[in-house]
């Protein structure tokens, strides 16, 4: 009984960590719990018994995937929403048991912070690329999507600033836990919870990194509140029509009259006219299928552009006409003529959503399931950024819904010289759940580690423009019809983020094997002398 009862508290101990872990990010967004959240989730592992450990870690990682992610029931059942749960659970599980030894090889509080840290890097760098180039949903700074912390990020980058949030979070518990253990040691307590405080000091006060704008775009987008799920009910076209409305529900305000429609809701930048605009944006799948094919669809997206006198960038599924019969999830922009002039494929489809991998070894396993994804979305190998035509200097680097929570999407945009992001996405199969507010955490995230202003535009919404630094432009709130416009700033050159981003990650996951180097060094040298 005295062995098993520790082990149940710490347990309950990181299951409230989890609980408070999830209610820090975006939806409940209390992102001022996160360090505690931190030191709740990891304390188990400073217990000797392995066993306290991996309950610990267990019972903290399950308590926060399946409320996080518990949205993914609504699209695809339990079966689905359990495994990626239970994937997640065992990368938490691996992280616990190399950091409760890591803990176990010095005394120092900051090498054990430090060393945690960069393991809980490590951890996050590899879900976000395995298996089927990984889940990189939920990364710890994206708890900061809304805190006076996030500009930090454009310095740092995500997994530099999870590092420090992380370090800082643990410091401060490893200082109150010296400061409580032994008067003698309250000197060693004090410097730690003084360098805590210093670290989170640091990110609260650090501005976004400064960049010269080279010009602003007026940039509309229309949210038409579809019912643009995968099995929601609705007559082909409904979704076109939806945010055709919206589109001129948007011009008919931007001119000063009446939307027609009482429920819409706008955001416009003061003194912004219709033949201001230089794009119109639409969400992922607002056009539905074969957008470049059908001739109804070309038709009246060439006569909304001629109202704008701009290009219109719409969301479709594209079918090739090849015998593979390849389907892309693509971005379609199209001008005044009906014409395609630039397209991009989104190049991170969602594995289990968008494509089925290994579809016959997991038939054998749930083949109601496979049966859901019938079509298998192709990984796009275009260019993540377009030109517009009435401004050919300027790219535009284009995300579509998954695209956007990856690091390495930011870094294709911006290597084809991106001065602003547009992500484009549709959230219709998730209702009134959290995963919309966490998804543009995320991308708010990215494009302010990149330095560039972002549109986001959803189907159901919320859609939001905002500014490198994450303050907002325009807004349409969830469930809503309506559109938004704004001038949008457009920016060149690069933040430390995307400059050393990568180095800071690398050197944050270098740390703990410094660690284990350097007490496989003290002990080999022990043996032999």
């Amino acid at each position: 009984m005295r062995t098993v009862l520790p082990a149940v508290i710490w347990a309950a101990t990181a299951g409230v960590g989890g609980l408070l872990l999830d209610l820090s990010h975006e939806g409940a967004a209390l992102w001022w719990l996160t360090p505690v959240a931190i030191c709740l989730l990891l304390l188990p592992l400073w217990q000797k018994s392995i066993g306290a450990v991996l309950l610990g870690g267990f019972s903290g990682a399950a308590a926060f995937w399946l409320l996080h992610i518990n949205w993914l029931t609504l699209y695809l059942g339990p079966i689905p929403w359990l495994a990626l749960a239970g994937v997640m659970v065992l990368w938490h599980l691996l992280f616990s048991f190399f950091a409760s030894r890591l803990v176990r090889l010095t005394s120092a509080i900051g090498l054990q912070a430090a060393g945690v840290a960069g393991l809980w890097v490590a951890k996050e760098l590899v879900e976000g690329s395995f298996p089927y180039g990984g889940f990189s949903w939920a990364r710890i700074y994206a708890t900061q999507g809304s805190s006076p912390l996030l500009e930090a990020v454009s310095w740092f980058g995500v997994a530099g600033s999870g590092f420090i949030l992380v370090f800082c979070s643990l410091l401060l518990a490893l200082g109150l836990r010296e400061y409580y253990l032994s008067g003698r040691r309250r000197r060693k307590a004090f410097f730690s919870l003084g360098s805590a405080l210093c670290g989170f000091l640091i990110l609260a006060l650090l501005p976004a990194f400064p960049l010269s704008s080279t010009g602003s775009l007026n940039i509309g987008a229309a949210q038409g509140n579809a019912r643009a799920g995968i099995f929601q009910d609705r007559e082909s076209g409904d979704v076109f029509r939806d945010h055709l409305a919206s589109s001129y529900g948007l011009i008919a305000e931007m001119t000063g009259g009446n939307s027609g429609t009482k429920d819409f809701r706008n955001s416009v930048s003061d003194g912004l006219k219709p033949k201001d605009l230089d794009l119109l944006v639409w969400p992922e799948n607002a056009a539905e299928f074969q957008a470049t094919r059908r001739v109804p669809v070309r038709a009246a997206l060439a006569q909304l552009a001629s109202e704008i006198e701009a290009p219109v960038l719409v969301g479709s599924i594209l079918q090739e006409a090849d015998a593979d019969l390849t389907v892309t999830n693509s971005a379609v922009l199209f001008n005044e003529r009906g014409w395609q002039i630039g397209r991009y494929d989104k190049l991170n489809p969602v594995p289990f959503g968008e494509y089925m991998p290994n579809r016959e070894f997991f038939n054998l396993l749930v083949p109601d399931l496979v049966s859901l994804v019938q079509l298998d979305y192709k990984h796009g190998d275009l260019p993540a950024a377009l030109k517009l035509p009435n401004s050919p200097n300027t790219a535009l680097g284009v995300a579509i819904c998954f695209d956007m929570v990856f690091d390495r999407h930011s870094t294709a945009m911006l290597q084809e010289k991106a001065q602003v992001f547009i992500a484009l996405t549709n959230n219709a199969d998730f209702g009134d759940t959290d995963e919309n507010a966490q998804q543009v955490a995320l991308m708010r995230l990215q494009a302010v580690a990149a330095g560039r202003a972002m549109v986001n535009v959803s189907t159901v919404g919320y859609s939001e423009i905002i500014d490198k630094d994450g303050s907002v432009l325009a807004h349409v709130p969830a469930h809503t019809a309506g559109g938004m416009a704004a001038q949008v700033p457009l920016y060149d050159g690069a933040t430390p983020a995307m400059i050393f981003g990568g180095l800071f990650a690398l050197l944050s996951c270098l740390l703990p094997c410094g660690v284990f180097g350097g007490a496989l060094f003290k002990r080999i040298k022990k043996a032999v002398s």
